[in-house]
């Protein structure tokens, strides 16, 4: 009895979906992706439907599910991990046979939570645009590639000419290597800590979402996590503010780093205690745009930011 991944029961090209996140990305296009803007370099707000996240999530979990499910996420109330999709799976099996692959799904995520994924629409347009503004085909690094999705965002961009991304999960080297197999002149992957990493290349962007400090486990094989690394707090701390260190070799001189994260039950002063480190290393904040997913019945999700800076 396997796990009901996706793509078991549900049957989709990455390439047509590559093709409509494209379309919908596009800066002339405002149907489906709607953006918030005053007179900064960025919009304020980049307000997407849910069911764009969604097809943005398919397409990613084409590749990397079977590392997302095993994923645990912080439950804040029990001060503990949540039970992962795959671990609930495990041990429930005799409960859900005889169900069918969707039915075991809808009792696998009612019972359990799963890790989140970035919004591949978001990330293609925020590309889309700091390409336009830099007036050329942009290179991206990732520290933090995850589950693919701004890889993904890569391919369906306009203007970018590379995306190189950073990772030591080693339950993502066969979604990787299945991804690469789309454009492997433009995607490169390095399965490694972030602190393992020189390059002696620069890029126009460093776009990123780090762990939200200790909110989601994501293995425990490599012990290469930031978390198993430095699991207080105050030392994680340390870990970002060499990160930061890291990055300004990295980028060049008229070049952005966005990262996308926000406070957590976990760590309820992170977006406070990150931008402190930020002004300590001398980074030129820019601005705060704000991802905002709408629901079916129109209500707004809490945003979660992403901070830009420059150096």
């Amino acid at each position: 009895m396997s796990f009901p991944y996706r793509h078991l029961f549900e049957v989709k090209k990455p390439e047509t979906i590559l093709s409509h996140i494209a379309h919908e990305s596009d800066p002339t296009n405002q149907r489906l992706l709607q953006e918030v803007r005053t007179k900064r370099i960025f919009p304020d707000q980049l307000i997407s439907l849910y069911s764009i996240y969604q097809e943005g999530a398919y397409l990613a979990d084409l590749f990397t599910e079977e590392a997302r499910v095993r994923t645990k996420v912080w439950d804040g109330k029990k001060r503990q991990y949540h039970s992962s999709p795959y671990e609930y799976w495990e041990k429930h099996q005799a409960q859900l046979k005889g169900q069918s692959l969707e039915q075991q799904r809808d009792s696998i995520y009612l019972n359990s939570q799963e890790a989140t994924q970035f919004n591949i629409f978001a990330a293609t347009r925020i590309y889309n645009l700091v390409a336009k503004l830099l007036k050329r085909e942009i290179t991206i690094f990732d520290p933090f590639a995850g589950w693919g999705d701004r890889a993904l965002a890569a391919l369906a961009a306009q203007q970018v000419k590379s995306y190189t991304g950073v990772d030591c999960n080693p339950l993502l080297v066969p979604g990787y290597a299945k991804l690469q197999t789309l454009n492997r002149e433009k995607l490169t992957f390095l399965q490694a800590s972030i602190e393992e990493i020189k390059l002696d290349q620069q890029f126009d962007l460093i776009f990123t979402s780090p762990p939200f400090y200790n909110f989601e486990e994501y293995e425990t094989i490599s012990g290469k996590q930031s978390t198993s690394l430095y699991p207080q707090y105050k030392d994680w701390l340390v870990f970002f503010r060499k990160l930061l260190t890291q990055c300004k070799s990295f980028l060049k001189k008229d070049g952005f780093l966005m990262f996308h994260i926000g406070d957590t039950s976990a760590a309820p002063t992170l977006c406070q205690d990150l931008q402190r480190v930020f002004r300590e290393e001398s980074w030129k904040f820019v601005q705060r745009i704000d991802l905002i997913t709408k629901t079916a019945k129109g209500q707004l999700k809490r945003p979660v930011p992403i901070w830009v800076y420059k150096i």
